[in-house]
C-alpha cells in the first residue's frame, strides 16, 4: 500500500489531462496550505500567479528544513511534501494565488487559505490547525458556536468565487476540512452551484442546526467526509455521520497526519467502519462536552487557555519546551491546580475520554 510521497513517485508522471484531479491529489493540495507563502505567493488582493516549481524554489531559498523537522505540529512535512510535488509533471505547473494567512489573538482566529489553478478547476484551499494555540481554542469553541475562522472562509469562498468563473473544488485537511464545509454549504446559490466537489479530509464536526440548514443539504451529494480507521480529530464534535473512513498505517492520533493514509491507485483504500477505539473516543468526548451548557464551555475553554496566556505561550512548541523543562513544569502544574478547582473543569474531565487525553499527551512527551 501507498503513501502520498509514493503515489507522487508513481503517478507523478501523469497530467491531469490524462488522470484527472481524485480524492488522492486533493488530500496533497490541502498539505500545500500548511506551508506559509507569506513573500512568496500573491495575496488575495493581486492577480499574478506563480506556478509551484517557482514558489517552492522561493520558499527554500529564504527557510532552513531544521525549523520544521523539530516542530511539533503533524504535519510539519508539508514544505518537504510541496518539494516534492514540485519535481512532477502532475503538479509543477499549478498556478498558486490568492494566498492568506492570520492569527488574531482578540478574535481568537486562526486563519489560513489559497487557491490552486489546475484546468478545469480553481481548488479552494482552507489551512487546517496549526500549532498556535489560538487555533486550538478555536476548536474547541466550535462546540458552541460559529466561530471567527468559519466567517472567513465564507467571505474567502465568496470572493474567490467573485474573482472566478470556472467550476471550483473546495478542501481542507483537520479544521480546514471543516471551513471548506462551512463555506461551501453557507456560500450564495450562483457559487455553490459551480462546485463540483467538496473535500473534508478528518475535519471535526459541526452543530446540529448546520447539519438541518438547506445550504448542507444541497451540497450534500457532491461532499466527502474522510476520515482514518482511528480517527479522534475528525470525530471531536460529533454529529457529522456523513464519511468514508480510510485505512492508515499510523496510530491513534499519528492517523491525523496525511502522510499515513494508505492509497491504491488513484483512491484511498477504504474500511468498513472505525475501530472501535475510535468509536468509544467519540462517545466519551461527546458526553463530556453535552455535560455542559454552552456558557459552561465557553467559560472552561476561556479558563483553560488564560493559563497558557499567562505563561506567554503561543505555540505547541513553547508548550513542548515548557513540559520539557522539569521547574518550568512544575510551575505550571502549580497554577493548573487552580483549574483542576473549578467544578465544570472537573465535570469536564470526568466526562471526558481517558484514550482522548493520553493521545493528546503524547504530543508533548516523548
Amino acid at each position: 500500500m501507498a503513501n502520498m510521497n509514493e503515489y507522487l513517485c508513481w503517478r507523478g508522471d501523469l497530467g491531469f489531462d490524462v488522470s484527472p484531479l481524485n480524492e488522492v491529489d486533493g488530500l496533497i493540495l490541502s498539505y500545500l496550505s500548511y506551508v506559509p507563502w507569506d513573500q512568496v505567493v500573491t495575496s488575495m488582493w493581486e492577480e499574478d500567479r506563480i506556478p509551484l516549481h517557482a514558489a517552492v524554489r522561493r520558499f527554500w531559498e529564504e527557510n532552513r528544513e531544521r525549523d520544521y523537522v523539530d516542530s511539533v505540529s503533524l504535519v510539519k512535512m508539508a514544505p518537504f511534501t510541496a518539494r516534492r510535488m514540485a519535481d512532477t509533471r502532475r503538479f509543477q505547473n499549478i498556478k498558486l494565488c490568492y494566498y492568506t494567512s492570520s492569527v488574531n489573538i482578540q478574535e481568537a482566529c486562526q486563519f489560513g487559505a489559497l487557491c490552486v489553478e489546475t484546468e478545469p478547476y480553481t481548488c479552494v484551499i482552507f489551512r487546517g490547525t496549526d500549532n498556535s494555540l489560538i487555533g486550538w481554542k478555536e476548536n474547541l469553541q466550535m462546540s458552541y458556536r460559529i466561530v471567527p475562522a468559519q466567517e472567513k472562509a465564507l467571505k474567502y469562498l465568496s470572493y474567490v468565487g467573485e474573482k472566478t468563473s470556472g467550476r471550483l473544488i473546495v478542501i481542507g485537511h483537520s479544521k480546514g476540512g471543516n471551513l471548506a464545509a462551512y463555506a461551501a454549504a453557507m456560500t450564495k446559490r450562483e457559487i455553490q452551484d459551480r462546485i463540483d466537489a467538496v473535500y473534508n479530509y478528518d475535519g471535526p464536526g459541526f452543530m446540529k442546526d448546520f447539519l438541518r440548514s438547506e445550504g448542507y443539504q444541497r451540497i450534500l451529494d457532491r461532499y466527502h467526509k474522510l476520515v482514518p480507521s482511528d480517527s479522534v480529530f475528525g470525530m471531536m464534535l460529533g454529529n457529522d455521520d456523513h464519511y468514508t473512513v480510510i485505512d492508515s498505517n499510523g496510530k491513534g492520533m499519528q492517523q491525523h497526519d496525511p502522510l499515513c493514509w494508505r492509497i491504491l491507485g488513484s483512491s484511498f483504500c477504504k474500511l468498513s467502519a472505525r475501530t472501535d477505539q475510535s468509536l468509544a473516543t467519540e462517545d466519551g468526548v461527546r458526553m463530556c462536552v453535552d455535560s455542559l451548557t454552552a456558557e459552561e464551555r465557553e467559560r472552561v475553554i476561556d479558563l483553560f487557555f488564560s493559563t497558557f496566556r499567562e505563561e506567554e505561550m503561543r505555540s505547541l512548541d513553547e508548550v513542548k519546551r515548557l513540559f520539557q523543562n522539569k521547574r518550568a513544569r512544575r510551575s505550571w502544574m502549580h497554577m493548573h491546580k487552580n483549574i483542576r478547582r473549578d467544578p465544570d473543569v472537573r465535570k469536564l474531565v470526568h466526562g471526558a475520554n481517558q484514550a482522548f487525553l493520553t493521545e493528546f499527551g503524547r504530543m508533548f512527551f516523548s
